[in-house]
């Protein structure tokens, strides 16, 4: 089983476009690869499990910035979208700079969000884009949380190796220029929506809708949104 290191915050290192200083610290690259805003990747503890969504480094696009095709992973742990370069250097995007990536094969899409948290603490990260309407938006943050070793209480217990281990996910609604938290809470998500709170009710009970389904609250959202315009 592949191990990995607990992220340790380091400075944050932005690199202006085509400036000098881009320049100077990516000698080697080309001009597609210095316009990427980039900073320095966490570094590492000893852990079971992985902290990426996907292992591997597969093809994306950097949407409305360049034809190239590039490699890359997300790092749900450390909040990082990975791209290996040509020269098998590997960096994190900037989450302050405005990405659209969509990895080609599953046409999975991740974008950066300004957005409060559960405990209204702003926050901006890379979001994965669940669905899109006119309307509104439904994104998740996908979480991988670090479970420290434990250590044996007796002489007959064996101590537990710390490891990555994924987490639920935390879904948001864009809408009006905000981001907001959805709660999965049947309760909470429909008081959240006063004006269709009774038509909403009625649509989940009548389809056997489950919030906690991602297929199902894509089609709530969406019918959310169709009976939100004016």
């Amino acid at each position: 089983m592949k191990t990995y290191l607990k992220k340790i915050w380091v400075a944050l290192i932005c690199f202006g476009l085509h400036s000098n200083m881009a320049i100077s610290q990516n000698q080697g690259l080309d001009l597609a690869e210095i316009d990427l805003n980039i900073k320095n990747i966490s570094t590492t503890v000893l852990a079971e499990g992985s902290p990426y969504i996907t292992e591997e480094f597969l093809s994306l696009k950097l949407e409305d910035l360049t034809t190239k095709i590039y490699s890359g992973r997300y790092n749900a742990y450390n909040g990082e979208m990975e791209i290996k370069l040509s020269d098998d250097k590997i960096i994190a995007l900037d989450n302050n700079a405005d990405y659209t990536i969509t990895f080609i094969a599953s046409n999975k899409k991740y974008k950066t969000y300004t957005y409060k948290d559960a405990d209204l603490n702003l926050q901006r990260e890379f979001l994965v884009v669940v669905s899109k309407d006119s309307s509104f938006t439904l994104l998740k943050k996908e979480h991988i949380k670090f479970q420290d070793k434990v250590k044996p209480k007796s002489s007959y217990d064996k101590e537990k190796p710390a490891k990555f281990i994924k987490a639920n996910d935390t879904y948001y609604l864009n809408f009006e220029n905000n981001t907001r938290v959805l709660s999965l809470n049947k309760k909470q998500f429909l008081s959240s929506f006063p004006k269709t709170e009774v038509q909403l009710k009625s649509y989940i009970k009548k389809n056997k809708l489950s919030l906690k389904d991602e297929n199902d609250l894509i089609k709530i959202v969406a019918y959310l949104s169709s009976i939100s315009k004016p």
